[in-house]
């Protein structure tokens, strides 16, 4: 019998009635050997990765006591502390710190000696560390301004960085996009990830251009002024009036309208005031944006142009004549309406103001009225004459 690792001498001793095969009958003896036990180290981790500068940890026991020596096979790699733990009692955990120094691979041996050489075995293991390069984490600052052109575009400024590659950046259509930074082989992200790192881009849709004529009318009561509008891209327009108790606008806000036609539509006056209409354009793809412009309306009182009888029949007597009834016409007034000499005269009509011509037009308005030329007295005498052939008479004429 042993306990302890050592060689042992072992006697045979015959037992009655018996011999050895040889036919002898001397005791016999031999070595028998208990060989060292191997102590058992237990790591938490087989492997550790970590990145340039940074440092991850491992725990290790054994379940003997004992001493720990912790050592990097390559220090320009990664370095391991405290590389000693001496008189460590068995099954205690003791924490060693690996700093990851340059990008590669390398493995930290963990020796363990027992306090027991006697009976136990010096025992070895190994961690490997990979120590990667650290990334720039792309975000949407790098991210650039696009709006919809028809073409494809970069939506960053640049396709990659430290470490990393950027996929799905370049497209064409107006939306928003997710960006992925991938890394490059050997590097990891600062928060120890490798997973793609996402980000969000932008194309926004383009205006299109609508045209809208007049944007500023002006229109009776009861009448009405035609406007027009078109774009440059296939849509919808609709026509919105601000106040419909004071004007309406017509519209077709259900049918299509194709790139550059032309609709014409007309605003109706209600009642005197102001309004507006709004002209909204939704373009049927949705790489352009809704637009508006707005008509300015106002709603005045119509008012019938001057007409030839208010002029005042006239002649000639030397004198300034007044060649109209009234100068004051209500919604409108006159100027220039008196003159002297036998002519015609071009009368203004001014609007007042909340008046508007029958005709949808505010600007002045002329009327002719004349003064006709005085009839002379003229004074013959004779007015009667008898002559004889070869003979003459005298007469007499003055004005």
């Amino acid at each position: 019998e042993g306990i302890d690792a050592g060689d042992y001498t072992v006697t045979a001793k015959l037992t009655s009635g018996y011999t050895w095969s040889d036919k002898t009958t001397n005791d016999v003896t031999f070595t028998c050997k208990i060989n060292k036990a191997v102590p058992t180290i237990t790591l938490d981790k087989d492997s550790l990765e970590v990145l340039e500068g940074g440092t991850k940890t491992f725990k290790e026991k054994a379940n003997i006591a004992g001493d720990f020596q912790n050592e990097s096979l390559n220090s320009l790699i990664a370095t391991v502390s405290p590389t000693t733990n001496e008189n460590v009692e068995s099954n205690t955990k003791k924490t060693e710190t690996v700093t990851g120094v340059s990008e590669g691979i390398v493995n930290v041996k963990v020796t363990f000696t027992p306090t027991d050489t006697n009976n136990y075995e010096v025992a070895n293991k190994t961690i490997g560390i990979k120590v990667y390069k650290v990334a720039t984490t792309p975000t949407d600052e790098l991210c650039v301004p696009r709006t919809y052109n028809g073409s494809a575009q970069n939506l960053t400024s640049v396709t990659g960085g430290n470490g990393y590659d950027l996929d799905g950046f370049r497209q064409k259509n107006a939306g928003t996009y997710t960006i992925s930074g991938i890394l490059k082989i050997g590097y990891k992200w600062s928060d120890n990830t490798s997973d793609p790192k996402t980000f969000t881009c932008s194309i926004d849709p383009a205006e299109p251009n609508i045209t809208v004529n007049p944007l500023e009318v002006k229109v009776g009561v009861g009448k009405k002024v035609a406007f027009t509008e078109k774009s440059s891209n296939t849509g919808y327009f609709k026509n919105t009036s601000g106040d419909t108790s004071i004007a309406t606008a017509g519209s077709m806000a259900s049918e299509e309208t194709a790139a550059g036609e032309t609709l014409t539509w007309n605003i109706t006056g209600v009642k005197k005031g102001n309004t507006t209409v709004t002209v909204t354009f939704t373009p049927k793809s949705s790489n352009y944006k809704v637009v508006t412009k707005t008509i300015n309306v106002e709603v005045l009182t119509p008012i019938d142009p001057p007409s030839k009888n208010l002029c005042i029949e006239r002649t000639y007597n030397k004198e300034e004549q007044v060649l109209v009834a009234h100068a004051d016409q209500g919604g409108y007034t006159l100027s220039g309406y008196r003159g002297t000499d036998a002519k015609d005269y071009s009368i203004t009509a001014t609007l007042k103001s909340g008046y508007i011509w029958s005709d949808n037009t505010t600007g002045t308005k002329t009327l002719t009225c004349s003064i006709d030329p005085a009839e002379p007295t003229l004074t013959v005498n004779p007015t009667s004459v008898k002559v004889g052939v070869g003979k003459k008479v005298a007469f007499t004429e003055k004005s």
